[in-house]
């Protein structure tokens, strides 16, 4: 059986984070393919950057079906449209990297295209859906509901029996508060404290949180 590898698309801070992520898991790092707007690097913390999104390069990579890939990119609406060329190429999904400091609960529901850095916890009973971010220190407690193509900043809380729609970008150490429901495409200002339902699209900070 061939070894596990990877290659890792996005070379900016997700990127970076994912790498470290891989190589704890003991995961071969094959390479980087870089977004349009990144800078031009060979190489990046001593792993080869080999392509850019849409180069010939870039999809001999991901031919061999015995090379994974994740799509680590921070603007969320890029990372849904790179993961939908990238899948339909490769008739395959992105793959989910777990920190060995991090902690999923055995009863909780995970999808594919995942990133969950250092000291994430994701609680028993939880569901996180596909494409998600989480940085450092994130946590998502009992019962919470998360959709796909979110972004979880450093330090958030997710409270217990919560519903995080898709698209939602939380900024770093928010606090939803338990049963809290956040809907589609909602922007969460770092060090919020969200006591009520945030609408589609809505964008609030503060604490307690309050539309912008």
């Amino acid at each position: 059986m061939a070894e596990t590898q990877i290659v890792i698309v996005g070379t900016g801070p997700e990127g970076r984070m994912a790498a470290d992520i891989f190589q704890g898991m003991g995961i071969d790092v094959l390479g980087f393919i870089r977004a349009d707007e990144e800078p031009e690097l060979s190489e990046l913390n001593d792993i080869n950057v080999f392509a850019k999104i849409g180069d010939k390069a870039a999809k001999t990579l991901l031919a061999d079906q015995d090379t994974q890939y994740i799509v680590c990119l921070g603007d969320i609406s890029e990372r849904r449209k790179v993961y939908e060329t990238f899948s339909t190429q490769t008739k395959r999904p992105s793959t989910t990297g777990v920190h060995p400091n991090a902690w999923v609960s055995p009863n909780a529901k995970m999808g594919f295209g995942n990133l969950l850095s250092a000291s994430v916890a994701v609680h028993a009973n939880a569901s996180v859906g596909d494409m998600n971010h989480f940085h450092s220190g994130s946590s998502v407690e009992p019962d919470a509901h998360i959709g796909n193509y979110c972004t979880f900043s450093p330090g958030v809380r997710i409270g217990a029996k919560c519903i995080i729609e898709d698209e939602v970008f939380i900024g770093t150490g928010a606090v939803i508060y338990p049963g809290v429901k956040v809907g589609k495409g909602a922007l969460i200002g770092a060090g919020s404290v969200v006591l009520k339902e945030v609408k589609a699209r809505q964008t609030v900070f503060g604490n307690p949180a309050k539309e912008a």
